[in-house]
């Protein structure tokens, strides 16, 4: 019963991280995320949409290094390398080798 209440719990929070998110509110989704992951620990999703906000604020190195770091996280491991993608192309120098390898990685996903 108790895990009922904690996904209940946790799809009201990506309710409304979404909800943030549709409406731009990067910040937002930034703190909400940030709360549940130290109130919870380990929270995938949660951390690749802190990620994907950090990176719509124009901080794309600190997105990459997010991004990074999880694709190793199966539930996410597949975004992970699209946004990757997305981001490093967005950067000022970009890694033309870095995105060949993503998109590498992504056909083998």
């Amino acid at each position: 019963m108790s895990g009922d209440k904690n996904a209940g719990g946790v799809e009201s929070v990506l309710a409304l991280v979404l909800y943030f998110a549709r409406e731009g509110y990067w910040h937002h989704v930034q703190t909400v995320a940030d709360q549940v992951i130290k109130k919870r620990g380990r929270a995938p999703v949660l951390s690749f949409w802190k990620a994907y906000a950090v990176a719509r604020e124009g901080e794309y190195a600190a997105a990459i290094r997010n991004f990074d770091e999880l694709r190793s996280k199966r539930e996410v491991e597949y975004p992970s390398i699209l946004a990757l993608i997305w981001a490093h192309e967005r950067t000022d120098l970009t890694d033309h080798e870095a995105i060949n390898e993503l998109s590498s990685a992504q056909r083998r996903s």
